[in-house]
């Protein structure tokens, strides 16, 4: 049985949701897309029980858009910690292998750029074994991944793809 308690709950709860939506759309328009991702990422925890699909569906995709925007903004500002933390998140709201493969790859020369050969190396190993059949902006993915395999060891040394050698 429904109770006037319910549509109460449901009533502050769909109030707060609509504050939270306001506010990061507020926060893009004003260029503050990191403040905009945290209150994406409230939109979608509020909704990640089903409640609103369609809310949850919108909040994750501004997450990975604003992430993926974000990730390169503070990768070319040489902030590369931040960078991949963008990153990171960007490859957990993909909406597709697509989508994830593309954040993986960024992830990746986030991480040669700091010096982190084998995270990066995993990465790109990760992505040839699983995915280097897809075409990624034109080329094939497995082109892409062994130049950057090459740019990672050239980079690294060899010392630092020795335990993928077997692979």
């Amino acid at each position: 049985p429904v109770t006037l308690g319910d549509f109460n709950s449901l009533s502050v709860l769909v109030t707060l949701i609509g504050s939270f939506l306001t506010v990061a759309l507020m926060a893009l328009r004003a260029g503050r897309n990191d403040e905009a991702v945290a209150f994406f990422r409230r939109v979608r925890a509020m909704t990640a029980d089903g409640s609103d699909r369609n809310l949850y569906a919108a909040a994750t995709r501004q997450i990975f858009t604003q992430s993926l925007a974000l990730g390169d903004a503070l990768l070319v500002a040489k902030e590369r910690t931040r960078a991949g933390e963008y990153y990171r998140s960007a490859v957990e709201t993909a909406a597709d292998n697509d989508e994830r493969v593309v954040a993986r790859l960024r992830l990746a020369d986030c991480l040669l750029g700091e010096g982190n050969y084998r995270g990066a190396l995993e990465i790109e190993h990760l992505l040839l074994k699983d995915h280097g059949d897809l075409i990624v902006e034109g080329e094939a993915l497995n082109a892409v991944v062994r130049r950057k395999i090459d740019e990672t060891i050239a980079a690294g040394g060899k010392e630092a793809y020795r335990e993928f050698d077997a692979t």
